[in-house]
């Protein structure tokens, strides 16, 4: 906690600002599947506490904006939120009652506040990724190993990995994944050098050594250390 304050003022807003935003498309995802299958809706807050304002819709649901910035929810009619709910059903909102709809549409409700966060989440990332794009980088040959394929097929340090059995090098992972299951088969290799891309082939080698979890596994290798990535492939 003494973290989070020390971030400031901003830091607490934004923090504010996005529980309320994920909440609130949360329960709105509850609100439009309640909608779809005709469930009345009482009331639809963001934040908690006393209304600073207040509207009633077309179909009798209060809007509200409350003072406690944090979150939100969606009341439907019949709905059992708190004790003296119990039993209650609320004169007013057009549409039925919650515990009227059938079990499949209840469950469906049930599953759309989370589904609506999914689709937030994946909204977000595609305008950050547009925004941003995504991290290219030339990865470089650190060293090669004696005795390992990659030297024997004439690879040097220095050497810029372009493309490894088909698969377009950006990031150090995709050599990784290229290599990690070839032990044995021949694969292609596009490489730059002093600025000329040249292709040469060779058979990856299976060795024992740590997965990075503790456990010695069999993997593919090429005899290589590349730059900006721990270990090698």
């Amino acid at each position: 906690m003494e973290m989070v304050f020390s971030q400031g003022p901003a830091f607490i807003l934004c923090l504010v600002f996005m529980l309320g935003l994920v909440v609130v498309v949360h329960e709105l995802g509850h609100y439009w599947a309640g909608r779809y299958f005709g469930a009345a809706v009482e009331s639809f807050s963001v934040g908690f506490g006393e209304p600073i304002y207040e509207r009633k819709d077309r179909h009798g649901t209060r809007w509200r904006i409350n003072w406690i910035p944090l979150g939100g929810f969606v009341k439907f009619v019949g709905e059992s939120q708190l004790p003296n709910d119990v039993g209650n059903v609320e004169a007013g909102p057009i549409g039925r009652p919650y515990g009227d709809l059938s079990v499949g549409a209840r469950s469906i409700v049930s599953i759309a506040g989370p589904f609506a966060n999914f689709v937030l989440a994946v909204l977000l990332f595609s305008l950050i990724g547009g925004f941003r794009g995504t991290h290219v980088s030339e990865i470089e040959i650190v060293e090669t190993w004696a005795d390992r394929p990659a030297a024997e097929a004439g690879l040097q340090a220095g050497d810029i990995l372009v493309n490894v059995n088909g698969r377009e090098i950006e990031q150090a992972a995709d050599v990784t994944r290229a290599v990690l299951l070839t032990a044995g088969t021949e694969i292609d290799i596009v490489y730059k050098r002093d600025g000329v891309t040249e292709t040469l082939s060779l058979v990856p080698v299976q060795i024992v050594r740590d997965n990075g979890l503790g456990q010695m596994m069999p993997q593919s290798t090429i005899g290589v250390s590349i730059a900006n990535v721990a270990g090698s492939v």
